[in-house]
């Protein structure tokens, strides 16, 4: 039994999005997929998603219609209200978890998330665990299973732009080769 525990303590478990970063024009869409990857029997939890709203706009949820998890369990849009908890601060909380079906291990796309671009500038989407309800990630047994959470970057309307030393710098390379070819 001991060396199962620390087997377990050992395993990994991660929620994260999927791309890691991504670049969006002004007024444009971009998206982004919740994946659980757990080593672990998840029996239910969820996470929190942080953004800055003054670049990024909430548009959508949607859970992937493959993922084997009962239904009545998720957390967001069959919520009673869209924050999933009253009591907190308006928050987007995505959760999910089983009871009649088996638990969920291995690698699973949750959902998909969907944000507009408002402003130009770069942002990051965070993931924290659910403070409310849902509540952290749990196992069948009712222990608190901890997971690594690995959120995301927008670029909105960023266009790399060279440094005008670097094109000077550039210049003066191929000045110099042309004299030295010359000379030679």
């Amino acid at each position: 039994m001991i060396c199962l525990n620390s087997t377990s303590a050992l395993a990994l478990n991660n929620i994260s999005l999927a791309p890691p970063s991504a670049v969006a024009g002004l007024g444009e869409s971009v998206s982004f997929d919740l994946v659980m990857d757990f080593s672990a029997e998840l029996q239910g939890g969820g996470v929190e998603v942080l953004y800055d709203s003054s670049l990024l706009e909430f548009q959508s949820f949607s859970f992937d219609p493959a993922l084997g998890d009962d239904a009545a369990f998720r957390c967001w849009p069959f919520a009673t209200t869209t924050n999933c908890n009253e009591t907190l601060p308006e928050t987007i909380e995505i959760g999910w978890g089983v009871l009649f079906s088996p638990a969920l291990t291995g690698s699973h796309v949750i959902g998909t998330f969907l944000f507009k671009a408002l402003a130009n500038g770069s942002s990051t989407i965070s993931l924290a665990p659910s403070a409310g309800f849902p509540g952290p990630f749990f196992d069948s047994n009712g222990n608190v299973v901890s997971a690594e959470l690995q959120g995301a970057s927008v670029s909105i309307g960023l266009v790399s732009i060279p440094e005008p030393s670097s094109a000077l710098l550039v210049v003066s390379g191929l000045l110099c080769l042309s004299t030295w070819r010359k000379l030679a």
